[in-house]
């Protein structure tokens, strides 16, 4: 990246937002994402859903789909514009914590990198030219000395790239612009940077239960004994179900309670990446 032309609050050029409405496996209700992509390399940056009035982060296995759906079925990275994506000079701030934690730690280790090559006379110098840019994007450390290098050798400090790198691959862009943004926040100082909390779970609101009555692994063999599954919806089927009865080798109904958003994504994870869980009908229309 050019020192010249380099925006601390930036992205890099390919970066789309917008939203999203995905079905996450068959029987559920279509479900309103917020979504950050990036057109280059095909990548979900960020992503959230829409449950009840809180936004919440996606699993693993959700985000999978949700991606397979973007870039497999539909190539919104062909022309993102014609799917409503507007592209974005910054990411927003709820896309932030989807790399925030590795953002915070190459942010402090850069400001560390800087520290000793700049005197505290220089980093002064540069916020205070920073704060009087007529682009408050402009970023004023490349008057003294290669940022990026620093930047780089500040991934490689945090083992995200190999020793000896020069460059970082375009998956990590958006950690590398938010960790400088994070920098230039803190004025350079590590100190002044927070790292998120090791295993904490990060989402966009706070959490709420979900209204599942029958929550039930999703299955590949439509029929049960003689009976011919097929043409029963989910909801007619689990209402006929106890807990605990499996129609197949991969259907089964796992709880009758109300369920967290954080206690769903823990029985998808013990039913394994196939695992998906679907609203009664009843409890749909009472949401």
């Amino acid at each position: 990246m050019n020192s010249n032309e380099h925006k601390a609050l930036g992205v890099n050029g390919t970066m789309f937002a917008g939203t999203w409405s995905h079905l996450f496996g068959p029987g559920r209700f279509e479900t309103q994402c917020r979504i950050v992509i990036d057109v280059k390399t095909q990548k979900l940056v960020a992503a959230q859903a829409l449950s009840g009035l809180n936004w919440v982060s996606l699993s693993a296995a959700e985000k999978a789909d949700l991606s397979e759906s973007l870039f497999e079925a539909n190539d919104v990275s062909s022309a993102p514009a014609e799917f409503d994506l507007e592209q974005i000079e910054n990411l927003p701030d709820w896309a932030i914590p989807a790399v925030g934690k590795a953002a915070a730690r190459v942010a402090k280790a850069f400001c560390e990198g800087l520290g000793s090559t700049l005197t505290a006379s220089e980093l002064e110098l540069v916020c205070e030219r920073n704060r009087s840019a007529r682009d408050s994007g402009a970023c004023h450390t490349h008057d003294f000395c290669d940022a990026n290098a620093v930047m780089v050798s500040a991934f490689v400090t945090c083992g995200l790239v190999d020793s000896g790198a020069e460059v970082v691959t375009d998956d990590l862009q958006p950690v590398w612009n938010t960790a400088w943004r994070l920098a230039a926040d803190a004025g350079f100082r590590a100190g002044a940077i927070q790292c998120p909390a090791s295993g904490k779970k990060e989402v966009g609101g706070p959490v709420t239960l979900t209204n599942v009555r029958r929550s039930v692994v999703q299955f590949t063999v439509m029929h049960f004994g003689e009976t011919n599954l097929s043409s029963l919806s989910l909801a007619q089927l689990v209402r006929e179900c106890d807990v605990g009865e499996c129609l197949s080798g991969t259907f089964g109904v796992v709880s009758s309670e109300l369920l967290t958003r954080d206690q769903v994504d823990a029985e998808s994870r013990k039913l394994g990446s196939d695992g998906a869980f679907f609203l009664d009908e009843d409890d749909a229309a009472n949401r």
